[in-house]
């Protein structure tokens, strides 16, 4: 039976998490590896991949984007989860990476609910 197909339990909520404001190389390994390496989490990996294009589409529309290293950077990050070889920079991570990270671990817990639900 599909998630979707599932009947809904009156007053069930996902909870996920606030905004990370640092950036810890372990905490990147240890995410790293569960998407990579995690089937349920290929999903994530292939969206991560998929950022360096839509920031080039959504540029398209707000010009202003176009100023930024926007799409350099999300495929720098896109390589860092291929290679988990990070730059001596990344102790610093602008919001545009550091947030699909933060998404991404938000979600990590996702498919053991989806499996207990």
């Amino acid at each position: 039976m599909a998630f979707d197909e599932r009947p809904s339990r009156a007053g069930e909520v996902l909870l996920f998490g606030p905004q990370a404001l640092s950036f810890e190389e372990s905490t990147f390994e240890n995410l790293r590896f569960a998407i990579v390496d995690e089937p349920d989490n290929q999903w994530m990996h292939r969206a991560v991949s998929e950022l360096p294009s839509w920031f080039e589409r959504f540029g398209v529309k707000l010009p202003q984007l176009a100023v930024t290293e926007g799409r350099k950077s999300l495929e720098d990050l896109q390589r860092w989860l291929e290679t988990g070889a990070l730059p001596p920079t990344a102790k610093r991570l602008p919001n545009l990476l550091l947030t699909p990270l933060v998404v991404c671990s938000h979600f990590l817990p996702l498919p053991l609910a989806i499996h207990a639900y």
